[in-house]
C-alpha cells in the first residue's frame, strides 16, 4: 500500500532537473552557449497535467532561465474541453515556447482533438513548428510531425541550407533512424518513452520492446547519422503511477 500512494500521490509531483552539455557538431564552439529546456509528455487530461503539476513545470522552467523551451508532444490525454484554460499558466514562461504533436495528440491513440489542442497551444503563446524552421545566430530548430502517425519524412534535410547545424524537434525519438547523412551531426530532441513510467524488474524492459523498436528509454543515444535524447516527461499514461522515474525537466546546454 506505501508502494502504491508513493507511486500515485508523490513521485508524479517529484519534479528534477536534469542537466546536459552538447557540442552541436560545429567545428567552432558557439560564442556563448544556448540552454534548452526540454520537457515532453505532460498528457493533460485523465491522470496529469493538473494546475498544480503545471505552475510547478512552469517556475522551475523560469529558475533554469532558458534561452527557449520545447515540448516534444504528447500535450494530452482524454482531456476536457477547457484545454485552453488549462494552458493559460504556460504565458508565465520568460522564454519563447516551440512544440510538435505527439501520438496521442494524432490519435494514436485518443480522441479527434487536434482541432482543440491547435486553438489552445496558439491562445497561450506556444509556437508549434512541425514541419518549420526556426533560425538562431549558430543553428537552425527544426520540427518534426509523429512517426506513428506518419509525419517524419526527412529525407528532404540535405537539400535544406547546411551552413549552420541542426537541432530537430520530434516526439518518438526512433525518428532519429530517418535523420539522413548531413555535413554536420544534428542532435534530435524527444519524449515519448516516459522512461519506462514505472521501472520494475523485467516487465519493464518487455513494454518497453513495444513503445520503441530501436531500444530508446531515457538519456542520449548515438546513431549513424544522428544522436538523440530522450526525456522522461512529466505525465502518464496507461496507469497513474510513476515509481522510479521521477517526471523530468531537461536542461540542454548547446555549446
Amino acid at each position: 500500500s506505501s508502494v502504491l500512494i508513493y507511486a500515485r500521490f508523490i513521485e508524479p509531483y517529484r519534479l528534477i532537473i536534469t542537466h546536459v552539455n552538447y557540442t552541436l557538431g560545429q567545428e567552432q564552439p558557439f560564442i556563448k552557449p544556448v540552454r534548452v529546456a526540454l520537457i515532453a509528455d505532460l498528457h493533460i487530461g485523465l491522470f496529469s497535467g493538473d494546475e498544480r503539476q503545471l505552475k510547478m513545470i512552469v517556475k522551475k522552467i523560469n529558475q533554469q532561465q532558458p534561452d527557449f523551451v520545447v515540448v516534444a508532444g504528447d500535450w494530452t490525454y482524454e482531456p476536457e474541453n477547457k484545454l485552453a484554460q488549462e494552458l493559460e499558466v504556460l504565458k508565465q514562461i520568460q522564454a519563447p515556447v516551440y512544440s510538435v504533436n505527439g501520438n496521442h495528440d494524432e490519435q494514436y491513440p485518443g480522441p479527434p482533438i487536434q482541432a482543440l489542442l491547435s486553438h489552445a497551444l496558439e491562445v497561450n503563446q506556444v509556437m508549434d513548428i512541425e514541419g518549420k524552421i526556426v533560425e538562431f545566430d549558430e543553428f537552425r530548430l527544426m520540427g518534426v510531425g509523429d512517426l506513428w502517425a506518419g509525419k517524419a519524412d526527412m529525407r528532404y534535410m540535405p537539400d535544406l541550407p547546411q551552413d549552420k547545424p541542426w537541432l530537430i524537434l520530434s516526439h518518438n525519438p526512433d525518428t532519429v533512424d530517418m535523420v539522413p547523412a548531413l555535413p554536420t551531426r544534428p542532435l534530435m530532441l524527444a519524449g515519448h518513452t516516459h522512461g519506462g513510467q514505472v521501472e520494475l524488474p523485467w516487465l519493464t524492459s518487455y513494454v518497453m520492446k513495444k513503445v520503441s523498436i530501436l531500444g530508446h528509454k531515457r538519456g542520449l543515444y548515438r546513431h549513424s547519422n544522428a544522436d538523440v535524447f530522450v526525456s522522461v516527461g512529466t505525465g502518464m499514461v496507461g496507469v497513474p503511477l510513476r515509481f522510479r522515474v521521477p517526471p523530468s525537466i531537461d536542461i540542454i546546454e548547446l555549446s
